[in-house]
């Protein structure tokens, strides 16, 4: 077995202990290159290459426990009934990881807020979009402009 395998098996085996179930390997292995970035950020905030262990361990103090925490305080789960919970945190850590690119010191809750408002409004716009186009369709064979 490869390094990364093993890496995957193990915070497969760490994060199923704490309730995380994900679908497929390609969603560990996700987490895998989650985990792998904060670690780089982590090495170059502290001068020092922490161990696997320790990585993971800071990456679920600093990371998965405050992002959880919102997504089940926010109740964010029922304003996406159709996602698992697995790419709701997916993609929710992806886009905090993208905010704190532009500001170190976004927190947990600001990211959730921003991938809710940014997501509902791309939700809103295509029900919009979809009603305005059945709408034109509907009109455009019945009225007729002179």
């Amino acid at each position: 077995m490869s390094q990364r395998t093993d890496r995957i098996k193990f915070i497969e085996n760490a994060y199923r202990n704490v309730g995380l179930v994900m679908s497929s390997d390609e969603k560990w292995d996700t987490l895998l290159d989650h985990i792998e970035t904060y670690t780089k950020e982590l090495e170059s905030e502290i001068d020092y290459t922490p161990s696997f262990d320790e990585a993971l361990f800071c990456y679920h103090e600093n990371i998965y426990v405050p992002l959880m925490n919102q997504l089940e305080t926010l109740r964010v789960r029922l304003a996406f009934r159709k996602k698992s919970l697995e790419d709701l945190y997916l993609e929710t850590s992806e886009h905090w990881f993208a905010l704190m690119k532009e500001d170190k010191d976004i927190y947990a809750d600001v990211a959730v807020f921003d991938y809710i408002n940014q997501t509902m409004k791309s939700r809103v716009m295509d029900f919009f979009m979809k009603r305005s186009n059945k709408a034109y369709a509907y009109y455009s064979t019945k009225v007729r402009f002179a």
